[in-house]
């Protein structure tokens, strides 16, 4: 028998880090965006990536920078988001060459919705 191995993103490996060095419960997070709190440990157990969805909030609740949760790099610049758009796609491209071919057609349907609505 083969036994599924759980593989976190890097995104939401660097909100849980974050999560714990400030000592922020995950009951907070998921009051904070308005959702059931099975929400975090769905997300931690790669069941599905919608934290994606409340990035803007994750990184304000978190004190930190959408390129910081994304790429790793510059947590010290605070929450604002880029606003570039030759750079936010050069960061999209980036994130979405990183992730397998399920969570990329998730977040293709993802922006799907956003065209949608």
């Amino acid at each position: 028998m083969y036994r599924k191995v759980e593989i976190e993103s890097p995104i939401f490996q660097r909100i849980d880090a974050l999560m714990k060095l400030q000592g922020k419960k995950q009951r907070e997070l998921t009051d904070h965006l308005g959702l059931e709190r099975t929400s975090y440990t769905n997300w931690k157990k790669s069941m599905n990536n919608s934290y994606m969805l409340y990035l803007d909030r994750i990184c304000s609740f978190l004190n930190t920078s959408p390129n910081y949760l994304i790429l790793g790099d510059d947590a010290e610049k605070g929450c604002s988001l880029e606003t570039d758009p030759k750079v936010l796609e050069q960061q999209i491209i980036h994130l979405f060459r990183t992730l397998k071919i399920s969570q990329q057609r998730n977040l293709v349907s993802i922006a799907q919705m956003f065209k949608m609505g």
